[in-house]
């Protein structure tokens, strides 16, 4: 590569040039020949002449030019002048592209360039030049030039003229475009390039704020006041015509992404108003700068130094017009360290400097930014290390001038001034929010005492009406009780809010994710809110993809809370017409999605002013209009609180008259993949399925093996697959189990994976191979594991087991795993039958001591258990085994030993579902990630709270069946005792006198009940939890 500069005032020149050129080897052998031409003479028919002359020569040349203000020639400065820079390329290649935006918007200019550039993938550097001044807007080019190469260099200026000529400003290629954008690429395998830009100018002073500004780039106020005013004040400048000159040297700065830009103004107006060379938005913060020549020089000489050792073979340079006025005759003197490369320089002075990548471009004033090119390798590295350590490029050791130590004064003092400000601004946010924490924590403390304190009379006053309800026969008197009740239960509604936002305003609300039924959740929506929909009138439907997974893990009662936030908002905002509940999904990973929520309504809509004003705590929009519409403003900012915490945020469409579209996305853990399909349907059919399942085959002769280090987790799968009759043997280890197979031949076996001192895998892997397991080495291990993601099971088949079942068991996918790898032979079917149900969940009739455990979901673990004696069973043992597992557990950290801890927590997870704590068992599978992940210091924060809540439900437990067991020790009350005891409370609840009823209760209660009477005394238990007043009355009739 080769670069050689001409200068010459009139194109005719060019002639003897070219004939000089072509019978140059360098000419005749190029691969590229590229000719950059700074046109210091603003001529449209000097610019076609250059062109006609270029093109009339055989060897093909890349034409790149524009106007300038100066030109740069081999290093030296001049004006009014043509520079042809030619750059003759031995390997590499250069791609032009001129853009002309009196037909293209510079956006769309910008996307064109960006898919131009992505052509040539062996791109290196590409140099950019813009007609800053008559482009509609340059920015939007440089804001979306978004090459797929982010590290491209992009290097260039502005084109420009003399300060009164700025309309004769274009760019020319093949032709001129006044309002153009042009690019050159260069591209090669063997091609490199540096870049480098220098400033020098500081801010100084306090920061100030544009106010107004009109039109492209004309600013009139900062801070409020005029501009010019403020030039006065800080600089003495009058507003005379000499206004911008004097300015020019005190350009603003503005910083962008971390980088302080310069900005200058180059003309005013009479008006008051300063044109800046690039852009200024209203409301940028600038501030005032001070350039220190000694610290321009000294930053170019470093960057001259690094561009040296790059060892250049060509370079272009463009520096800012104000930088050349500021530096007057140092301007040559900054230039010439860059001579020292010993190449033919050259360059222009222009409006403006552009510098970046293909992910971002700055556009500069006031600077001097360098391209250099290189071919092939750096070949003589010692010599230039040389050049740039000798004398000729040290700094010159001189009196540093008056004006250069006031300079950096100014801004040393400035700096100190600014952080000092900046530390004081900072300790004062500090205590407002310090003070706005308390005020908030002393608020939500008071809401929610205040509401607790209000619930409990409003509950005693709702029992009492609902007794009005079912005993009165008056006709006015129920219509006022019915008043009351609705009243009522409107304001424990606006009180549950009010608890809610003190929580979460609090920080005291969690998200807890656990196994849920996307069918169940939504068919309880549904049920909810269709009777105030229909009491309007209105028509309540649901669309929902019935592909989407049934089963997944999230917070159910936060997500059921937000949607019917918003389903009841649109009932009571829709007078007539429809709400819709829509539900899509999208596949993210194989084990996880992205649920889309919609609710559509015909209602009033929401202007679009107002539509933030939801989201405010309470407070309503348009209360004139909704004044008969109750509730505390409370529900949308919970609403969009809740989904911020999970998150996803809440999205509002709404046209004024005509309705709403409120939406959300969340993202979902995927358990299973069953569809929702028909949801409602779905729903009853779990709901029926679940409480009445019944083994559908029996296998007396088949003989199944259970592996699993929990001992509740095989009572219950033994439990399940009781009446099957099948022969069950179980193992607590991994060698226990191979142990049993060595000495008998199973048709299954049932592995956990994850146990102490063995894991399933390896256990499996050695009944398959040890010769003293042969009987077995073809039986079918199928792995049990709490981990049910998809996904898993893959890499368990990979693994060599031949199926997976996810804990807690399903008992029906446990049959049909049976069934699947029992020979038939073994396998006698018998009939079933599912009896219609009404449409209600039944709890079995469990102690009502058990169903009120707060922790304890009694509905979940019967589900899991199958039936009631196992889940009784399944109690006992979680309680029993609690201590030695918090020992175990809080041993295995005290001794670092997280491999054995995560084991242990991974089974109590599995135990805590069966037992319906479900809390619990959530908090475990986190920690269990955490064991996973090796985020022990979670384990250390947490674990303190699980083995609190563990010991607080087995504590709770042991406590209930110790009391159980001694029931039958307690002297047994007669009948006739029993019988006078419940006249007495059956008085006492005729009476309304529910706290003579309930001393009656436990007196008995110190007695053992005669076994006849049992049922009858647990219901009565259960009805008087709930003050079932008719219930109880109607029960001791009997």
């Amino acid at each position: 590569m080769r670069q050689i500069s001409y200068t010459f005032t009139r194109p005719e020149e060019l002639w003897p040039i070219l004939d000089y050129l072509q019978f140059q080897d360098y000419f005749r052998n190029s691969s590229e020949i590229f000719v950059h031409i700074a046109l210091g003479i603003q001529k449209f028919e000097y610019a076609e002449r250059i062109i006609e002359i270029l093109r009339a020569v055989e060897h093909p040349i890349k034409i790149f030019g524009f106007t300038t203000t100066m030109e740069i020639c081999s290093g030296h400065q001049q004006s009014s002048s043509i520079v042809a820079s030619f750059i003759f390329l031995e390997k590499s290649s250069v791609e032009i592209k001129v853009f002309d935006c009196e037909y293209i918007s510079e956006k769309e200019a910008a996307k064109e360039a960006s898919e131009w550039i992505d052509q040539f993938p062996d791109a290196v550097l590409a140099e950019l030049v813009q007609n800053e001044l008559n482009l509609t807007n340059a920015m939007d080019f440089r804001n979306n030039l978004k090459p797929a190469n982010k590290d491209l260099k992009i290097v260039g200026c502005c084109a420009s003229t003399t300060m009164d000529e700025h309309g004769k400003i274009f760019v020319f290629s093949d032709r001129t475009v006044v309002k153009g954008i042009m690019l050159a690429v260069f591209r090669g395998e063997d091609l490199h390039c540096t870049t480098a830009y220098t400033l020098g100018w500081t801010p100084a002073g306090r920061k100030h704020t544009v106010t107004k500004k009109l039109g492209k780039n004309w600013i009139y106020e900062i801070d409020g006041r005029p501009i010019k005013e403020l030039y006065y004040k800080y600089f003495g400048i009058e507003d005379d015509e000499k206004f911008c000159s004097n300015v020019m040297e005190f350009p603003v700065i503005v910083n962008q992404n971390g980088v302080d830009v310069a900005r200058c103004p180059i003309r005013d107006n009479k008006d008051g108003g300063l044109f800046f060379a690039a852009d200024v938005k209203e409301g940028d913060r600038i501030s005032f700068s001070v350039g220190n020549t000694s610290e321009i020089l000294r930053q170019s000489n470093e960057n001259a130094k690094k561009i040296i050792l790059f060892e250049p073979q060509a370079m272009i340079m463009s520096i800012c017009v104000n930088r050349q006025s500021y530096l007057d005759a140092e301007q040559q003197f900054e230039i010439n360290f860059y001579k020292k490369a010993g190449i033919d320089i050259s360059g222009c002075s222009a409006f403006g400097e552009l510098y970046g990548t293909g992910e971002l471009i700055y556009y500069f004033n006031s600077a001097l930014v360098v391209m250099a090119l290189r071919e092939g390798p750096i070949k003589n590295y010692d010599k230039s290390r040389e050049l740039v350590e000798s004398d000729e490029m040290k700094w010159p050791d001189k009196t540093i001038p008056l004006f250069d130590r006031i300079a950096r004064f100014m801004r040393v003092s400035t700096q100190e001034y600014m952080e000092l400000q900046e530390k004081e601004h900072e300790r004062e946010l500090e205590q407002m929010v310090e003070i706005e924490k308390a005020a908030n924590e002393a608020k939500s403390s008071f809401l929610s005492n205040m509401s607790h304190e209000i619930r409990t009379p409003i509950n005693a006053v709702l029992g009492m009406n609902e007794m009005i309800l079912r005993e009165s026969k008056d006709k006015q008197i129920l219509e006022y009780a019915r008043n009351i009740n609705n009243a009522g239960i409107t304001l424990l509604g606006l009180i549950n809010d009010i608890l809610d936002f003190s929580k979460i305003e609090a920080g005291k609300m969690e998200i807890i994710s656990a196994e849920y039924s996307v069918s169940s959740m939504l068919n309880d929506l549904i049920v909810m809110v269709n009777t105030k929909a229909r009491d309007k009138g209105l028509n309540l439907t649901a669309r929902v993809d019935e592909e989407t997974p049934d089963i997944l893990c999230g917070d159910e009662m936060r997500i059921r809370q937000v949607i019917l936030n918003i389903l009841n908002n649109a009932v009571k905002y829709t007078e007539k017409g429809n709400v819709t509940l829509t539900m899509d999904y999208k596949d993210l990973s194989e084990d996880e999605i992205e649920l889309e929520f919609h609710v559509l309504d015909t209602g009033i809509g929401i202007k679009k002013e107002d539509i933030d004003k939801l989201f405010s705590p309470f407070q309503r929009i348009e209360e004139n209009r909704n004044r008969t519409i109750e509730g505390t403003g409370l529900g949308m900012s919970i609403t969009k609180k809740l989904l911020e915490m999970m998150g996803s945020q809440l999205e509002v469409s709404s046209e004024y008259g005509k309705g709403s579209d409120f939406g959300f996305r969340l993202r979902q853990q995927v358990i299973r993949r069953d569809p929702v399909g028909n949801f409602e349907e779905k729903a009853r059919h779990n709901s029926a399925a679940q409480r009445a399942f019944r083994e559908s085959f029996t296998a007396p002769d088949a003989r199944v093996l259970v592996v699993d280090d929990t001992s509740m987790n095989i009572t219950v799968f033994v439990n399940l697959l009781k009446r099957t009759e099948i022969q069950i043997d179980t193992a607590e280890s991994g060698p226990e189990a191979i142990a049993l197979s060595a000495m008998k031949r199973y048709d299954i076996i049932f592995m956990d994976q994850r146990m102490p001192k063995m894991s399933g895998t390896e256990a499996m892997k050695r009944i398959r191979s040890e010769s003293r397991c042969r009987n077995n080495h073809g039986t079918p291990i199928i792995v049990l594991t709490a981990n049910a993601v998809t996904g898993m099971k893959e890499q368990f088949l990979r693994e060599g087991f031949d199926d997976y079942i996810s804990k807690p068991v399903d008992p029906q996918m446990l049959e049909a795993m049976i069934q699947k790898y029992l020979p038939k032979e073994l396998v006698k079917k018998i009939e079933v039958s599912y009896e219609e149900e009404e449409e209600v969940l039944i709890i079995p009739e469990l102690p009502p001591e058990i169903q009120r455990i707060e922790d304890i979901n009694v509905r979940s673990g019967l589900t899991y258990c199958g039936g009631e004696e196992t889940y009784i069973r399944v109690l006992k043992e979680f309680a029993a085994g609690a201590q030695t597992n918090i020992e175990n557990l809080e041993r295995f950290i005290e001794e670092g030993d997280y491999r054995n801890y995560t084991i242990k927590v991974h089974a109590l997870k599995s135990a805590a579902r069966l037992a319906g704590a479900m809390k619990i068992s959530s908090l475990a599978e986190q920690l269990e990630a955490s064991g996973d992940s090796g985020d022990y210091e979670n384990i250390q924060r947490q674990n303190p709270w699980l083995m609190k809540q563990y010991a607080a439900v087995a504590y709770r437990l042991r406590e209930l069946f110790e009391e159980f067991a001694n029931s039958d020790k307690r002297e047994l009350i007669d009948m006739e005792s029993l019988r006078e005891a419940y006249e007495g409370i059956s008085e006492c609840m005729e009476a309304f006198d529910f706290d003579s009823a309930d001393s009656i209760l436990k007196s008995l209660k110190k007695y053992a009940i005669p076994d006849e009477e049992k049922e009858r005394f647990s219901k009565l238990e259960l009805l008087m939890a709930s003050v079932e007043r008719d219930g109880i009355i109607e029960l001791l009739k009997q």
